[in-house]
């Protein structure tokens, strides 16, 4: 099996060892608090156990159907430096999120991440990204109204 593949599915072990944790630590929430985790975790921990299964299944034929016993000769792939130079960009973009979301709150700051990445980075018409926008800050209204969430609200928010 190439390296590449062996990469892909550590990787995909380990996001569903991340679900299986946030499960089974939920586990020890009162009622109305584990409901949420518990949910998200376990249908994301099935829908990664069938993505490995599923990329399993390519790689088992991509190794019958190739040339020779290890498939076709591939060209290497980008080195480290210039996977960083196409990520950085991204990271920047989340750790602005993550600063937003200390700053002014998790509603705010994710309204006004998803309607710009949507918008900026999604190449979306602007009114298709804020009328989504729209759709994801009712949802968050009504799932907190329905589960008694509190959103994080931010230190510009909590100044007296």
């Amino acid at each position: 099996m190439k390296r590449k593949h062996v990469e892909q599915i550590i990787f995909m072990v380990l996001v569903g060892a991340v679900f299986a944790y946030v499960a089974i630590t939920s586990q020890g929430f009162v009622r109305t608090a584990r409901i949420f985790p518990q949910v998200i975790a376990t249908a994301m921990l099935i829908l990664t156990i069938a993505e490995i299964i599923s990329y399993w299944r390519a790689v088992q034929r991509e190794a019958r159907e190739g040339e020779g016993p290890h498939g076709p000769v591939e060209e290497p792939g980008p080195s480290l430096t210039d996977g960083f130079k196409e990520v950085w960009p991204y990271l920047i973009w989340i750790g602005a999120y993550f600063v937003a979301i200390y700053l002014v709150g998790f509603v705010v700051a994710s309204a006004v991440f998803v309607a710009l990445s949507v918008w900026l980075m999604g190449r979306m018409r602007w009114y298709w990204a804020f009328g989504s926008t729209a759709v994801l800050i009712v949802g968050l209204m009504v799932m907190a109204q329905a589960l008694s969430l509190s959103w994080p609200m931010g230190v510009w928010f909590t100044w007296p």
